[in-house]
């Protein structure tokens, strides 16, 4: 297996060289960059299998390297560090496409273990058998190509997904492409549920199952659906 190759730009010079040490000790080619320009500059040079940027910084941010690295890089996976964590920045890089979102001080071990996990998802992408997760989805809109990062995203994580939208926006096909890109779940059936098809007394029974003879009617086992 080749040697990953990670960039790391932070202007804090201190912290920059931090995290290069903590990655060379686990034998990672690390290459730094004081800046995002800089970091492009690099970029044009040499591939990257991870670039970790700080978000605030002179010039372009990290959120402006971000949208750049995928333009020329896409599949560079870019995990951003920040020390003032909002929910509105974790959204925007999220939609803009990164890997993980980290809030400083970092802790090394949960550093390498994201790394571990965009590394993974790369090894994942030529070599997996599963279909494509956007089959039938037609769409050249901006806000739809950001949906599909976030689909990426989060089907490498073992989050608890929510949807939500007016009935005929398209839920049940994101779900179902959500499924199809989870390397963990996409060769296992995809459950489809109708809650509000299902009287309030049967729900119960019908995701979790029952044993014969636990309520009025039970006649035989029956296996849930989760």
């Amino acid at each position: 297996m080749m040697q990953p190759h990670i960039l790391v730009v932070d202007d804090d010079r201190s912290m920059r060289d931090s995290v290069a040490k903590t990655l060379e000790r686990k034998a990672y080619a690390v290459f730094q960059a004081p800046d995002a320009t800089s970091a492009l500059t690099i970029l044009s040079e040499r591939e990257f299998d991870v670039i970790i940027s700080d978000i605030r910084m002179p010039g372009l941010t990290g959120n402006e390297l971000l949208r750049e690295v995928k333009k020329r890089s896409p599949e560079t996976e870019v995990i951003l560090l920040t020390a003032f964590a909002t929910v509105e920045t974790a959204l925007e890089a999220m939609k803009d496409g990164a890997f993980d979102y980290l809030t400083k001080p970092i802790q090394p071990q949960e550093l390498e273990q994201t790394i571990q996990r965009a590394l993974s998802a790369q090894c994942m992408a030529p070599t997996d058998t599963l279909q494509d997760p956007f089959a039938g989805i037609i769409a050249q809109d901006p806000g739809m190509q950001k949906l599909f990062s976030m689909i990426g995203m989060v089907s490498m994580s073992s989050a608890t997904v929510l949807l939500e939208g007016e009935s005929g926006t398209g839920k049940r096909v994101i779900a179902q492409a959500i499924h199809r890109a989870d390397p963990k779940r996409h060769n296992h059936p995809f459950v489809e549920i109708s809650c509000g098809a299902l009287p309030e007394t049967l729900l119960e029974s019908e995701l979790f199952g029952h044993v014969r003879g636990s309520f009025t009617g039970a006649i035989r086992d029956k296996q849930g659906r989760s």
